[in-house]
């Protein structure tokens, strides 16, 4: 290393404990932190739960000026509160995956519903983690979607997205081998139509 001294060199284990910024644990960690968890579906989830994604309302406080109105519904003002709960697309496709994974169908805006997950969530249970992959996942394609639509005028069903969901969370189910067979587990299963719900 030129302009080092011998003794200003730091090895990475010193480094990276430097760079590191060591914060209070965020509430809503448990709920995204997880175990075989789709790392893309983590990272994206992590900036939504932030509220820092780039919808309508956020370009244009930055000055870039468009069209306000939802890209997916077409007929509201865009805000994350619309985007991820409001929005007639994304509801359908809320509805399809909380029937899926068994978890409620909650009618409160995004701070809400963290709140709510974050502690009926808790834990390392097999429904907590078929509901967290299907939440994160949820999360990712209603933002895939946002962006093919606006980038490459490309769009697809509420339905045809949920599948794509579906297919996510059955193929991570599908390959964890040791998952209690208890009744709340198979119940689970089989609302997902896992395959190997009976070996």
């Amino acid at each position: 290393m030129v302009g080092f001294a011998k003794s200003e060199i730091l090895d990475q284990s010193s480094l990276g404990a430097q760079l590191r910024i060591h914060n209070q644990m965020v509430e809503w960690h448990d709920i995204m932190w997880f175990k075989n968890a789709v790392p893309k579906h983590l990272f994206l989830l992590w900036v939504a739960v932030q509220q820092k994604l780039t919808t309508q309302d956020r370009l244009h406080r930055f000055g870039i000026h468009g069209p306000n109105r939802c890209s997916l519904c077409l007929r509201n003002n865009e805000d994350h509160n619309h985007l991820f709960f409001e929005c007639s697309y994304t509801k359908a496709l809320w509805w399809d995956v909380c029937d899926r994974c068994d978890i409620p169908r909650i009618t409160k805006g995004w701070d809400e519903w963290i709140r709510w997950a974050t502690v009926t969530w808790h834990g390392k249970s097999f429904v907590n983690f078929s509901r967290k992959l299907g939440f994160a996942a949820t999360v990712y394609y209603i933002w895939q979607e946002w962006n093919a639509r606006i980038f490459a005028g490309l769009s697809r069903t509420s339905n045809l997205v949920f599948d794509q969901i579906e297919c996510i969370i059955r193929d991570k189910i599908d390959f964890m081998s040791n998952v209690l067979q208890t009744d709340e587990n198979i119940r689970i299963k089989r609302l997902l139509r896992v395959n190997s719900i009976d070996s």
